[in-house]
């Protein structure tokens, strides 16, 4: 089945639909052989803004209202970046795991029961579930908020978005409210206005569990590396007799 298939759409209302740019542009080339139309159409095609697809679609109606005509029947809202949608109401990674659930609902065979209640079965097991109450046996879309396996099934089962049963905790704006609220600045401890209450002091130093250090931590400017020292053109000292030539263990 080809994107441009009428059963696209048919089957998938709620979703954005999309056309391959590549396979218009070719299909545009030949027709009008210019390559001024390929040039035009990568511009209309990368434009983020409605009002600079608009410029750029104006130039090729001006150059060849034939053109203009071909490509305004293509439906600029499915190949054109000016239209496409931005952004979701769900967060990034609660939206990546509902993704996951679509691709491992395909296993399932969902029978409808009533109004909002399907019997959902895989190949040894079978779940009720209650789009309405948002519950399903497997209780694991009551635990975790965002659904399951069974519950996207059905929701697939009724053309419907799987997101839009999410819930509101998971919600984009849920989330810029809970960090709505600024942290205060402060002045430093110098400034800070005397109480009466005693003073909070340090931790009590305690000796950690496991083995101490008995190495020097060296300083992050200190070199790391390893160093051998030599003995030689060293004049040996006797601890003794403070004498040159031998030392404490060899002294006579």
């Amino acid at each position: 089945m080809l994107d441009q298939h009428k059963a696209v759409k048919e089957l998938l209302p709620y979703i954005e639909h999309r056309q391959c740019a590549r396979h218009i542009c070719q299909n545009l080339q030949n027709r009008f052989t210019s390559a001024i139309y390929h040039t035009l159409f990568w511009r209309a095609s990368k434009a983020t803004t409605e009002h600079a697809f608009k410029v750029v679609i104006k130039k090729i109606e001006t150059l060849n209202p034939d053109a203009h005509q071909y490509l305004m029947e293509k439906d600029p809202k499915t190949w054109s970046r000016a239209f496409f949608q931005t952004g979701n109401h769900i967060c990034p990674e609660i939206r990546d795991k509902v993704n996951l659930l679509k691709k491992a609902q395909r296993h399932y065979q969902v029978l409808l029961s009533g109004l909002n209640q399907f019997e959902v079965r895989g190949a040894t097991d079978a779940y009720e579930v209650d789009l309405e109450r948002k519950t399903c046996s497997c209780r694991l879309w009551q635990l975790n908020g965002y659904g399951c396996a069974h519950s996207v099934a059905s929701i697939s089962f009724l053309n419907r978005d799987a997101e839009a049963y999410v819930d509101n905790m998971f919600d984009t704006t849920t989330f810029r409210k809970a960090y709505n609220y600024i942290i205060a600045p402060m002045n430093s401890s110098d400034k800070w206005p005397e109480t009466n209450y005693t003073p909070p002091l340090p931790p009590i130093n305690r000796r950690m569990p496991g083995k101490s250090a008995t190495k020097r931590k060296k300083s992050t400017t200190e070199n790391t590396g390893t160093y051998r020292v030599f003995k030689a053109g060293k004049k040996i000292r006797c601890s003794i007799y403070m004498e040159i030539g031998h030392n404490k263990a060899t002294c006579p």
